[in-house]
């Protein structure tokens, strides 16, 4: 089971991104003011006709001269120096969401006399109190949930606006995980190089139990399908001490590959013996190791402990549940 580790230097990152790489699948787009005529409200709709954004509220902040700002419970503000632009906003968007952002700020600005409808030189920003702060228009910016922002630097921007922006929450997709009809034999991976000559599934695992404190556990990754195909890992085991010369096997039945990809045992064999002398049939090791079952405790009384630990795997994929088809009576 491979572990993936990102190093992340702030909590939210600030993405520069070119206008040709700004796209997004959206209908129509509204623009229209308030009840009160205050401000215009743009909305970005879907092509089911739903709304995607929201932008409402853009006012222009004056005097931008100090490095001390607020945005006053806004969620969005722009800024701009000289040909470059910021967009910052509570929430980390989706490049989609970035997209419809942009062109719902472009359109709700077409009658101002600012340039913000045409918005060429764009980053994104968003959070609040990141460390370090934010860096853009070439300084570091610093927003906390109070809505206060302040510059590192003397301001050299050139204004920004503050509105709110909002996204709909999409209906909830109701998942359910089917059988995919794909199966496998499986083996607790043995890293030192256990291995059946052949390259297949058959491999078993070694520990050194006479090393271990109750309470301590050695885990396995477990190994589906042909080794020499590469690593398939499918779950793990465990080897837990519970007691003097007691020992107990436990493991999910129910692995995450992926987030909509899984493996389930269907079925098990779990053989122990202090030889590492197997047969590769897993029912039946013909008096060479004898059977243990999950989670229940076996007594083994040696220092080094070999376990063959071997299941029967099924595949599942996450999907949409599907709507019942009608049935008509006839």
């Amino acid at each position: 089971m491979k572990k993936l580790f990102a190093l992340m230097l702030a909590l939210v990152a600030v993405c520069a991104m070119s206008v040709a790489s700004l796209a997004a699948n959206y209908g129509d787009v509204t623009t229209e003011w308030n009840e009160d005529g205050a401000f215009w409200v743009t909305t970005v709709w879907n092509e089911d006709g739903s709304p995607f954004v929201t932008v409402e509220g853009l006012n222009k902040v004056p005097n931008c001269n100090s490095t001390t700002k607020y945005l006053d419970s806004y969620n969005l503000a722009v800024f701009k120096k000289g040909k470059y632009f910021v967009i910052w906003t509570d929430k980390a968007l989706t490049g989609d969401q970035r997209a419809a952002l942009k062109y719902a700020i472009e359109q709700s600005s077409q009658y101002e006399k600012d340039d913000l409808a045409n918005m060429k030189n764009l980053e994104f920003a968003s959070g609040y109190d990141v460390p370090f702060g934010l860096q853009f228009l070439g300084q570091y910016v610093k927003i906390n949930d109070e809505g206060v922002i302040k510059f590192d630097k003397k301001c050299t921007w050139s204004w920004f606006y503050r509105g709110f922006c909002t996204f709909p929450e999409p209906e909830a997709v109701e998942y359910e995980w089917v059988a995919t009809g794909e199966g496998d034999s499986a083996t607790g991976y043995d890293p030192n190089g256990t291995i059946n000559a052949k390259g297949n599934w058959f491999m078993y695992n070694t520990v050194n139990v006479g090393a271990m404190a109750v309470g301590d556990t050695a885990t396995f990754y477990i190994q589906a399908g042909q080794w020499k195909n590469g690593t398939n890992f499918v779950g793990a085991y465990a080897i837990t001490k519970v007691d003097v010369d007691q020992y107990e096997i436990a493991f999910d039945d129910f692995n995450l590959i992926t987030d909509s990809y899984a493996a389930r045992f269907d079925g098990y064999h779990l053989w122990f013996n202090g030889t590492g002398k197997f047969v590769t049939s897993p029912g039946n090791q013909k008096g060479k190791a004898t059977a243990a079952a999950k989670e229940t405790p076996f007594v083994f009384t040696g220092s080094t402990l070999y376990v063959f630990a071997h299941f029967n795997v099924s595949y599942w994929a996450k999907v949409p549940v599907q709507a019942a088809e009608p049935i008509y009576l006839k």
